[in-house]
């Protein structure tokens, strides 16, 4: 999801059972977006891209970063890149691709989780029929069955 304000361009990538852990298809396949936008990919990287895209296995972050923060340079606009995961999971992520990048104040990379989103809906949404319908998604939202066959919940929350 991509979201714009008028100091700032988030992109937000929403992983429910999905890792961060994806390699390019093709790894043989030098893209097209590594030399193009003036050689951007110099300006917002530390390291290089088979280091982050193959070796890490991080290539979509590689992609959102990439993209996003050239977007958001060519707009004026702040860029935000932020993954959303599950509470156990990918809880090292900022601290494996972080060193990977360039950031500052006007380009972030954060982890924020499903639960840490309910708990703020909790604490500071008014109370209506919006809040309980979310409540309501959040307490019922299933990820399939465990190898005993028994239906797992989807977030831990209280």
């Amino acid at each position: 999801m991509i979201a714009v304000t008028d100091k700032g361009l988030f992109w937000i990538e929403a992983k429910l059972t999905a890792r961060n852990e994806i390699t390019p298809s093709n790894i043989n396949e030098l893209k097209k977006y590594l030399i193009g936008g003036d050689e951007w990919v110099d300006q917002v990287f530390i390291s290089d891209y088979e280091t982050i895209a193959i070796k890490s296995k991080l290539y979509e972050l590689f992609r959102f970063w990439l993209l996003g923060s050239w977007l958001a340079s060519q707009i004026g606009l702040d860029y935000y890149l932020i993954n959303i995961v599950l509470s156990e999971h990918e809880k090292d992520i900022e601290q494996r691709y972080s060193p990977h990048i360039r950031t500052g104040t006007y380009r972030q990379f954060k982890r924020i989780t499903w639960e840490e989103i309910h708990d703020f809906i909790v604490n500071n949404a008014p109370g209506n029929n919006d809040k309980s319908v979310i409540l309501d998604y959040y307490r019922n939202k299933t990820i399939g069955y465990n190898r005993l066959g028994e239906l797992q919940k989807a977030f831990t929350i209280e």
